[in-house]
């Protein structure tokens, strides 16, 4: 008999894999793991911070010349302040924007106001602001990683402002748990695997050899936004789970959800144990 309470437990017997770059205090982690569920957190992908050239530190600190800064992650604000020379002593021009509000309460632990949109914490919904409705003659510095989505810098472009990228890691595949993954998944150990972003779901696809991902056609994935959803279906992912954002709440209440209604199924061979 379970010494936990399932009412108050609701992923009690749910095992699930969490692929994202390793972090210190991972909240959703200690969410789910408070909710009964048992984590594997293997990552799957890593992010390796680029030295900052000359071009970039003189952007960061010249910062007051930009109208406006938008960051795209938490790791492109986390590593952004350690460069701007002090956060707290920022002038009000450039006005300051996050993709998602994550990112903007990195920020704002600072003391740097970021404005987000709310309501779909996309590159879409950001320029979806009223803030960028008119932006010609505008000079805007987006901060990001190497090799980012073009969304931002060509819509903005088309609407007449003046953009520069500031690019201050590096997204990379970590391969240090290639061979864990492939047998906890093969030994079907894992009803759903977790990927906060569709950089991290690619980076885990592609260290799955054909036997590996025979298996994730079997399981479920949660991601974070239609992107990455259509990731997972066009590679033939079995139930993809999309939550409304990569928030710790949004990815809990997204999976407390879908484990609800699917957890009488769990003696079907389609969910593993």
């Amino acid at each position: 008999m379970s010494l936990v309470d399932k009412s108050d437990a609701p992923l009690t017997g749910l095992n699930l894999l969490l692929v994202r770059p390793e972090r210190d205090n991972d909240l959703f982690e200690q969410l789910v793991t408070g909710l009964g569920c048992r984590v594997h957190a293997l990552p799957a992908m890593a992010i390796k911070p680029l030295v900052p050239d000359g071009l970039a530190c003189q952007l960061l600190a010249g910062i007051s010349r930009f109208h406006k800064v938008i960051v795209v992650s938490g790791n492109a604000a986390r590593l952004a302040l350690q460069y701007i020379p002090d956060s707290r002593t920022l002038p009000a021009v450039p006005a300051w924007f996050a993709v998602g509000e994550s990112t903007a309460k990195t920020l704002q632990e600072a003391g740097v106001r970021a404005i987000f949109p709310a309501d779909n914490a996309t590159s879409e919904g950001l320029l979806a602001l009223p803030a960028f409705a008119r932006v010609r003659g505008e000079q805007i510095l987006i901060v990001r990683g190497e090799g980012g989505r073009d969304t931002l810098r060509s819509e903005l472009e088309q609407r007449g402002a003046a953009v520069t990228f500031c690019e201050l890691y590096r997204r990379e595949t970590d391969s240090t748990h290639r061979l864990a993954i492939k047998r906890l998944l093969e030994a079907g150990a894992v009803q759903v695997v977790v990927a906060h972003s569709i950089d991290v779901l690619r980076n885990f696809l592609q260290l799955l050899d054909s036997d590996s991902l025979e298996v994730l056609h079997r399981i479920a994935v949660l991601v974070p936004s239609q992107g990455a959803a259509d990731l997972a279906l066009a590679r033939g992912c079995g139930d993809v789970i999309q939550a409304q954002s990569a928030l710790p709440a949004s990815m809990v209440d997204a999976l407390v959800g879908w484990y609800t209604a699917n957890s009488p199924n769990f003696s079907n061979p389609l969910y593993p144990h």
